[in-house]
């Protein structure tokens, strides 16, 4: 990843599915979570 754009959207995305998990595993936040998802859906399948 030679594109500081490309790595800083990769990083974004890995912690939103870390925030996520800890939603619907800690906080049990499954409406919360899903919404976050559905949200940056767009993001999350840019690669």
């Amino acid at each position: 990843m030679d594109n500081i754009i490309e790595k800083k959207s990769f990083d974004f995305v890995v912690r939103i599915v870390k925030l996520y998990k800890l939603l619907c595993e800690e906080k049990r936040q499954f409406i919360l979570s899903k919404q976050l998802l559905l949200i940056l859906h767009p993001a999350l399948t840019w690669r």
